[in-house]
């Protein structure tokens, strides 16, 4: 565990011990206090020492984290001021932590499958580069095939590179960090769109269980989605609400989610359990994006080997032209 840094284990494991504390009946500011003692990440303790002293006067845990948005990104303090406004502050933390933890293994998993990748493109790469360099002085000499597969190749291994690398930064603020990018690549753009719309889903289930009304809960959780675009279409379903439309039909208009959702939302409007629904359908949206990410594994992996045969077949052509 990083001293330096606030991991997501760090936060996810503050988070359970904030819900053990409430269940035992601390109040935020000794049970922010406890943590501190806990923890033996020195950002983080700094921090918890700070909203300990702010809420040391009855302000809100959620509010006191906003002065830390980097540490604390909206969808968390979206969720822990649904779970005081509800009252069920562990619950609404345990539900928080076991969020990050699921995140942040997605994130690593990607990491760990597509760093080799990267790390044997970057070797190509630079193989290519080289003899790019060499093929230059030796333009002449080089046939009509070798120039064409040299340029095919190297573009091939840049492109393959961009998207291992792209790969592994894919999170719940991915349209943010890339904006129009990650949307126009195909593969990523529908992975960062589920990963917006799954904290969606959560931030409306815990945010209902709470008894928020719906415009309210649906402001929230279009803020937390972490999609700037997809917040504006769903901010729109809010006054369409206001005229007493349901909430499905509502988000429904707004053309932002998937029909799965729409049809869920749907069904917990006529059961009365929109909360329970909405939660089962969060965890059937984890295993889709879990699936979408193995199947862009498995093309970025196939990119790679593609790479590979193209630098082997490019080197033999240079250097049988040049030798």
């Amino acid at each position: 565990m990083s001293l330096f840094i606030i991991s997501p284990i760090d936060l996810s494991t503050a988070y359970r011990g904030l819900a053990a504390l409430y269940t035992a009946g601390v109040g935020p500011s000794r049970a922010f206090s406890f943590i501190v003692e806990s923890t033996e990440c020195r950002p983080l303790q700094s921090t918890l020492k700070q909203l300990s002293e702010a809420t040391s006067d009855g302000t809100s845990v959620s509010k006191a984290m906003a002065a830390f948005p980097k540490i604390f990104p909206a969808l968390h303090r979206t969720v822990i001021a649904a779970g005081e406004t509800s009252g069920l502050m562990p619950a609404t933390l345990n539900g928080l932590a076991q969020m990050v933890e699921r995140d942040h293994a997605l994130k690593e998993s990607i990491k760990r499958e597509l760093t080799p990748a990267k790390i044997n493109i970057g070797a190509a790469v630079v193989i290519v580069g080289l003899l790019a360099i060499l093929g230059l002085f030796h333009f002449e000499e080089l046939s009509i095939a070798a120039r064409m597969l040299l340029c095919i190749c190297t573009l091939l291994i840049i492109i393959t590179f961009a998207a291992a690398t792209l790969a592994t930064q894919i999170n719940n603020e991915a349209e943010v960090r890339y904006g129009p990018i990650v949307n126009q690549i195909p593969g990523f753009g529908k992975i960062a769109h589920m990963m917006a719309e799954n904290h969606f889903t959560r931030v409306l289930a815990v945010c209902h269980e709470a008894g928020i009304l719906p415009i309210r809960s649906i402001a929230l959780a279009a803020e937390a989605c972490g999609s700037p675009s997809m917040q504006t279409k769903l901010m729109r379903a809010t006054n369409s609400v206001r005229d007493g439309v349901t909430m499905a039909v509502s988000l429904e208009n707004t053309e932002a989610l998937s029909d799965y959702l729409v049809s869920m939302l749907k069904i917990g409007e006529e059961s009365g359990k929109i909360a329970e629904i909405l939660y089962r359908a969060q965890e059937q949206q984890s295993q889709i994006i879990e699936a979408a990410i193995h199947r862009m594994k498995t093309y970025v992996s196939l990119g790679t080997n593609l790479a590979a045969l193209g630098l082997g077949g490019t080197v033999v052509f240079i250097l049988y032209g040049v030798l």
